[in-house]
């Protein structure tokens, strides 16, 4: 991801390729498969998703409960 587009994200917010990273998936596509089955919280800006930190950290809280 170049700097300008990094610019204009709001602080606390991922593009999908961070957010796949932040998981620690092996590939985007991988995250869009757990975003379309309600998995993985996400929100539209446009044509494209966003994550948000906040929410993945949650995520990842809950699934390592017993």
């Amino acid at each position: 991801m170049n700097e300008t587009n990094r610019r204009t994200l709001p602080s606390g917010w991922l593009t999908a390729a961070e957010a796949a990273a932040y998981l620690a998936l092996p590939s985007v596509e991988a995250l869009y498969r757990r975003v379309e089955r309600g998995q993985v919280p996400a929100r539209r800006w446009g044509r494209q998703y966003r994550f948000r930190i906040k929410e993945l950290d949650a995520l990842m809280g809950a699934s390592e409960t017993p």
